[in-house]
């Protein structure tokens, strides 16, 4: 089935939208890795646009990106598959619809440690030493002028 990718700001998602995009999220980091339900819904979604992936009506993956309005660097986060449809190219087609929303800013995002090299197959560059958010290994990762790599 095709894959269909939609970004959107936070107040311009449906109550569907939202509620898919939190259930997967919870079905991912809560459910499946073992993460807190507290910060997974936080204050930072209002300023944020969504990335979303469909295969038909189905939610398949989503992340959001914040700071897209201001002049710094723009934050990736949340970037999630469902668990049946990893390695299909989902996650890759949700990074693609990222660096058409950044263009050539500079973005960075916080990645788990293991999916380094999977990141780095799209441009991201590994910054700094490995270190723990909510119990897990990640990396910071950046990726400069999106729009040409």
């Amino acid at each position: 089935m095709a894959l269909r990718l939609v970004h959107k700001a936070f107040d311009d998602l449906s109550v569907r939208e939202l509620h898919d995009a939190y259930r997967l999220r919870v079905d991912v980091f809560v459910c499946e890795q073992g993460i807190t339900g507290e910060p997974e819904i936080d204050a930072k979604d209002p300023g944020a646009v969504f990335v979303l992936a469909y295969e038909g009506d189905r939610l398949v993956g989503t992340g959001r990106v914040l700071g897209l309005t201001g002049a710094g660097v723009v934050r990736v986060g949340r970037l999630c598959v469902a668990a049946d449809c990893r390695g299909r190219g989902v996650g890759g087609a949700l990074l693609g619809c990222v660096d058409a929303l950044v263009g050539d800013r500079v973005a960075e995002l916080h990645a788990q440690a293991h999916l380094e090299n999977w990141y780095g197959r799209f441009g991201w560059e590994r910054r700094g030493e490995v270190f723990s958010e909510a119990g897990i290994e990640h990396l910071r990762m950046v990726k400069s002028c999106i729009s040409k790599g």
